[in-house]
């Protein structure tokens, strides 16, 4: 090895510049990218026997975000998974953790390693080449007229329901990039699931992570159709996420654009906007705080409500992290979840403080409810929760809070 060969070693200005771009590709999706101080060691490590390079990790978290960014999302708080560039051997164990104070998934860069035959037993999630497309190669939107043709005819091919199971914005609008479909299936069940989705004509690319990723052929694909801003191939992206079909229905529910409402309810927003104003009203509903705090302020225990993307509402005493060396509290949290899980709308209604569940259908129902239900003082604070996200700034805010309320 030469002298010089670890010369140009990563700063921690360049690790806080990556993050900045790493927070812009993932922020789509609602994630913030952390780096660990391990992590700064690591990069520098002479066992990466070639530096690795602010270069390669830029493209690294440009690509994991492209191809990858929807899935990892999926995997929820707790979730551990390893980003691998494939092409240069580098690979990125991490975290996600559930940012309570943001209402956002942070991503903990936890190592890294160039290392050719990296093991783990976590999710992994590759990428090979400089020119890599979106996560199913080929694929385009699919107009709303074509997804129940397309779906009835794998139903028959699969033999499970595809059509009510489908999840988000999917006939809800004309045009949708992809199909959320929610799949029942045990951990055994999978590889057998994954052995039929690539036996099955019509789809032509099938990749398992956290979900199965396949591009299926339209059926009835009509190229009149085009939709501005989104590429039209013939071909679409269907996901087949495994997991609690009801609750999934409920947490990952869209509400219709005007044009395609069928019971007169519509919205001018995006689930993502639904969902994080129920976060920000769980935030500040039944908190009970310890007198004693930390240092830096934090109260040692909390009381409070959570709403997570896989248990749905829990009751949980929140204490600080001690330090492994007894001399404080790091930066962590701990959870201890002592009621729930509730995955039932009817029971976040009654958290919420709500009329009923159909207030739950809406970024615009939940404003009215909380204008309703809340006194003034609330409202308030909830409202400028939900105005600060980062993920709701990015997406746009709302007309009926841009002005604060009065």
């Amino acid at each position: 090895m030469r002298l010089n060969e670890f010369d140009d070693s990563l700063s921690r200005a360049d690790l806080d510049n990556l993050e900045v771009f790493a927070d812009k590709v993932f922020g789509k999706v609602g994630i913030d990218v952390n780096f660990t101080r391990h992590f700064l060691d690591r990069v520098n490590d002479e066992r990466n026997i070639k530096q690795i390079t602010k270069g390669e990790l830029t493209r690294l978290f440009k690509q994991e975000a492209k191809r990858w960014a929807k899935p990892i999302a999926r995997l929820g708080p707790d979730a551990e998974g390893t980003m691998k560039d494939l092409q240069t051997q580098i690979n990125l164990p991490f975290v996600l953790v559930w940012d309570h104070n943001n209402q956002e998934l942070d991503l903990i860069a936890k190592t890294v390693m160039r290392k050719k035959d990296f093991k783990t037993r976590n999710t992994e999630f590759p990428v090979e080449s400089i020119t890599e497309g979106d996560s199913a190669p080929g694929a385009g939107a699919i107009h709303h007229s074509e997804i129940a043709p397309t779906l009835q005819k794998l139903e028959q091919k699969l033999g499970i329901p595809l059509m009510k199971n489908a999840l988000g914005s999917v006939g809800k609008k004309e045009f949708s990039g992809d199909i959320d479909i929610a799949v029942q299936l045990t951990k055994e069940e999978q590889d057998d699931f994954q052995a039929k989705l690539q036996s099955t004509p019509g789809l032509t690319f099938v990749q398992k992570t956290g979900v199965f990723i396949t591009s299926a052929d339209i059926v009835g694909y009509d190229d009149s159709k085009q939709a501005d801003g989104k590429q039209r191939t013939g071909k679409v992206q269907i996901d087949f996420m495994p997991g609690d079909i009801e609750f999934m229905k409920h947490y990952y529910h869209s509400p219709h654009s005007k044009d395609m409402s069928q019971d007169g309810r519509s919205s001018n927003y995006k689930g993502v906007h639904r969902n994080l104003m129920v976060s920000s009203m769980i935030d500040k509903i039944d908190v009970n705080s310890s007198d004693e705090t930390t240092p830096d302020g934090r109260p040692l225990e909390i009381e409070r409500w959570m709403f997570s993307p896989t248990q749905g509402m829990v009751r949980v005493i929140r204490r600080p992290v001690e330090k492994k060396n007894g001399t404080g509290y790091t930066k962590a949290n701990t959870n201890e979840v002592i009621k729930g899980p509730f995955k039932n709308p009817s029971d976040w209604a009654k958290i919420l403080k709500l009329d009923n569940a159909d207030d739950l259908y809406s970024f615009e129902s939940l404003y009215a409810a909380a204008k309703k239900n809340y006194p003034s003082d609330l409202v308030q604070k909830v409202v400028s929760d939900f105005k600060s996200n980062p993920t709701i700034v990015k997406q746009g805010i709302p007309d009926e809070v841009k002005d604060d309320v009065k």
